[in-house]
């Protein structure tokens, strides 16, 4: 029963880094466009968001790959005991009344991904957007070219491991 407070609560801290996280993403996009738009700064700075938004997205992306082995976990490994301890079948089965009752299908795993797109990859994609008529030079080329290859990848990245992750 400890194990699975002390799991419970690793959720719970999960959850909490995810939502920081996201933010922190919020935060910083509002931030570097307000300073664009304002022209405070020079717009080749929205090259920086591909970098800051896919690396807050693996982060976010670890938590979510770390909550999911923790469910796993507590299904796979303390559940059977609990049941073979308590002799009733019924008990801990919130992992499967999400994925099976609540959160069924393809319309959770849409909305996952909707969010995290809206979330994490449209901030720079929309950057990186803007950027193409500023792009002047071997440099900024390069530094672009690299950024849309980073979210890329991160955006796929996201589809191969979110498969399967209706609960999150």
């Amino acid at each position: 029963m400890a194990e699975f407070v002390a799991l419970r609560g690793e959720l719970d801290e999960i959850a909490r880094g995810q939502r920081q996280i996201l933010i922190l993403n919020v935060t910083a996009a509002g931030a570097l466009f307000g300073f664009v738009l304002s022209n405070a700064v020079p717009t080749k700075l929205l090259l920086v968001a591909p970098f800051v938004s896919v690396a807050l997205g693996l982060l976010y992306q670890q938590y979510t790959v770390h909550a999911k082995g923790v469910g796993a976990y507590i299904d796979e490994h303390v559940r059977p005991v609990i049941v073979e301890t308590a002799g009733d079948d019924r008990l801990w089965r919130w992992q499967r009344y999400l994925t099976q009752d609540m959160y069924p299908g393809w319309r959770s795993r849409f909305a996952m991904w909707m969010a995290f797109l809206m979330l994490v990859p449209a901030v720079p994609v929309f950057g990186l957007a803007w950027m193409l008529p500023s792009l002047d030079s071997f440099w900024t080329w390069s530094v672009w070219s690299v950024g849309v290859v980073m979210v890329a990848a991160h955006v796929t990245s996201w589809f191969v491991e979110s498969r399967g992750v209706e609960w999150i």
